[in-house]
């Protein structure tokens, strides 16, 4: 395979508009007449893209039309959070195949965490055997909590409990192919830029609001990760020194004071105190039935008062760190998006109302707020393509 970074602009071109002729995309991507001939011609040969049909002739001979070759190749990917483990097998045009979701292991020991996820791609892969691992390049992961990109180790993951799993080196000795892990809403986000209705936005920043709040960065097309994997920790963001006391250790984070568990905490502290909601008759024990932010929001339509009160509190705590990240970072977009619950409208919404309270509302109205594009597989089309982007699209060293 001819290995420059050729082949990544005219891979990309193919990915965000295609079937092309290869005079199309030497007019795309400026390159050369005889570096696109002998890239496709490479490309066609490692089976990543294939000749589709002939398109129509300005003049002289018709052109062939290019396109990427989706059944070329898959890749495994993979999403964990405290909910459980879902795995997709994910084809080169970013499609998902297959997919399933399996519990999480009973305890956070590393041998249990990597014996219950080999077992979980063996089930996956099991049942469908016209896939196998001769056309599957490799396994992402996307995980919550913090992640060592380079060496494929989660560091620590509040939500799971679990610390210093080796997911690269162990899941590699199992199955002999290539493994690559992220912070899953790095891989989220790095889904939307690639096949999402933003792929063309240069510069992104997202919060994903849940039990936590979790963020990622595009800089100039590609995520930030920092020099440690601990990159864009939003949720982590002190707003209140004096604020409560957060899991990471800090008090005032904006986790422990915008989350859906600052909110449902709020509402059962409020109905403890006597507030009258139309929530109070869905408590259990001064606790409220799981989903217990699905009833907070469906209250929050209908009207209620208290909910609307909360909801709102936290939302303004969120414009606060909001307001931080928009003054360091500068993006184009921000995209917002609540992990369980699709109640993006409404966040949006009251967010651009909040915003319109600070001092450089001219400013930021530029920066358009927007939803996630991607539904539900996002997550594992994101996690597959940490395979295509390594496997694919990075140029190796010309020997």
């Amino acid at each position: 395979m001819i290995a420059n970074r050729s082949k990544i602009i005219i891979i990309d071109a193919l990915m965000l508009k295609e079937p092309l002729s290869r005079p199309e995309i030497i007019e795309i991507t400026k390159l050369s007449q005889t570096t696109v001939h002998l890239i496709t011609k490479s490309l066609i040969e490692d089976g990543i893209i294939k000749e589709d049909r002939i398109g129509h002739s300005s003049g002289g001979r018709k052109p062939v039309l290019l396109r990427i070759n989706k059944k070329g190749g898959f890749a495994l990917g993979i999403k964990i959070d405290e909910s459980g483990i879902y795995t997709s097998l994910v084809d080169l045009g970013g499609n998902t195949c297959i997919r399933r979701k399996d519990s999480l292991p009973p305890s956070n020991n590393e041998i249990e965490v990597i014996e219950t996820l080999i077992k979980c791609i063996k089930k996956l892969l099991a049942k469908n055997n016209e896939y196998d691992f001769i056309k599957i390049l490799g396994i992402g992961i996307g995980i919550t909590g913090i992640v060592n990109y380079f060496e494929g180790i989660l560091i620590k993951s509040h939500l799971l409990s679990w610390k210093n799993i080796r997911f690269k080196v162990l899941l590699e000795k199992e199955f002999k192919i290539p493994v690559f892990l992220d912070n899953d809403v790095n891989v989220l986000l790095s889904a939307e830029s690639r096949y999402g209705r933003w792929k063309m936005m240069e510069n992104i920043v997202c919060i994903m609001i849940g039990y936590g709040i979790g963020g990622g960065i595009i800089t100039n097309n590609n995520v930030y990760r920092g020099s440690y994997g601990a990159s864009a920790e939003f949720g982590h963001m002190v707003i209140d020194k004096n604020g409560p006391l957060c899991r990471c250790g800090r008090q005032g984070c904006l986790t422990v004071l915008a989350s859906d568990e600052f909110i449902i905490k709020e509402v059962e502290k409020s109905i403890s105190q006597g507030r009258k909601t139309k929530i109070s008759k869905l408590m259990v024990d001064g606790k409220l039935n799981q989903p217990s932010m699905k009833i907070i929001i469906d209250a929050l339509l209908e009207g209620d008062e208290l909910a609307s009160e909360i909801y709102e509190k936290a939302l303004k705590n969120l414009v606060i760190g909001l307001v931080n990240i928009i003054n360091i970072i500068d993006p184009q977009i921000i995209l917002i998006g609540r992990e369980k619950l699709p109640t993006e409208s409404i966040l949006i919404e009251k967010i651009g109302e909040l915003l319109k309270d600070t001092t450089q509302y001219a400013y930021y109205k530029k920066i358009k707020i927007v939803p996630f594009s991607l539904q539900k597989d996002g997550w594992n089309i994101g996690a597959a393509d940490l395979v295509f982007q390594k496997i694919i699209r990075t140029p190796m060293e010309i020997q």
